[in-house]
């Protein structure tokens, strides 16, 4: 039953969640040794939410999750913000066109598409901020290429394991038409 209460205790979860998931990102990866600190966990679980429900609930993680990394990071203001809904958007057309079943291969697909979109979004966002607000360029040297690189390795990896355990836990990415003899 949809009472008020379980749309506030959905909506309590979902803040809470967003929270501890932006903590985790920005208080204990970025500490992480041998570039782990490059794996945007916040961005496999869009994806993973984006998947698993529909377009209205990931669109508002995506909010959530944009407005709160602009809070905790030194992009421009606005820049994750853009870039989460920019690369939510993009995901969910590639999901609806091109990737039709819920296979480990899609959802690699999907993520190392999601990343790079990220990337590109996040560059050209903070970009035309800075570039509107007369800060500092955007710096495409080594160091972003390796960080990029960095963080699409770690996000499929990622992905790997979350799709594996969210596998054993559900029938849910289990092909039905498929039986043992």
């Amino acid at each position: 039953m949809n009472t008020p209460k379980n749309n506030y205790r959905l909506l309590t979860f979902n803040v809470l969640a967003a929270l501890i998931l932006v903590f985790i990102q920005q208080g204990l990866l970025t500490g992480l040794p041998f570039g782990l600190a490059s794996l945007n966990l916040a961005l496999v679980a869009l994806i993973f939410i984006l998947v698993f429900t529909d377009l209205e609930v990931a669109f508002y993680w995506a909010v959530g999750l944009g407005f709160l990394l602009d809070l905790f990071t030194f992009y421009p203001f606005g820049a994750h913000l853009l870039s989460f809904g920019l690369t939510l958007l993009t995901a969910f057309l590639l999901l609806e066109k091109f990737f039709t079943n819920r296979s480990l291969y899609s959802f690699l697909a999907l993520i190392a598409a999601a990343s790079v979109f990220y990337q590109l979004f996040l560059l050209i966002t903070a970009g035309l901020i800075n570039l509107l607000t007369g800060a500092a360029g955007v710096d495409l040297g080594l160091n972003f290429w390796l960080f990029a690189g960095r963080e699409l390795v770690f996000n499929l990896v990622a992905a790997i394991a979350i799709y594996y355990f969210q596998n054993f836990l559900s029938n849910r990415l289990k092909p039905v038409f498929l039986q043992k003899i």
